[in-house]
């Protein structure tokens, strides 16, 4: 997601830089370079608020630009630093969902 003072970087055809917030979900194949290697670039290039969704786990690891580490969050809601607008409960996201029709 791009925020208000980030439109001036968007043309009809791309975006120029990075965007302010960005959410993965992750997958056991990629959780290692996700919360290492991805979580470090995107912070670099200027990303604000990162999220790693981690279905297996039930939990949503939020990386901050300018804070120490990422933050667990295991419950409760989530609320977005940079869209407050954008408020996750947790129980919802990861409810049980049915695998058939039956």
């Amino acid at each position: 997601a791009i925020s208000v003072n980030q439109y001036g970087q968007y043309s009809e055809w791309w975006f120029e830089g990075a965007p302010a917030f960005v959410i993965e979900v992750a997958s056991q194949s990629s959780i290692q370079i996700d919360r290492q290697r991805k979580a470090a670039l995107y912070m670099e290039c200027g990303v604000q608020e990162y999220w790693i969704v981690e279905p297996d786990q039930q939990r949503i690891l939020v990386h901050v630009a300018g804070e120490q580490g990422p933050r667990i969050v295991i419950g409760g809601s989530l609320q977005s630093v940079h869209i407050p607008t954008l408020v996750v409960e947790l129980a919802t996201l990861f409810a049980p969902t049915l695998t058939s029709f039956d």
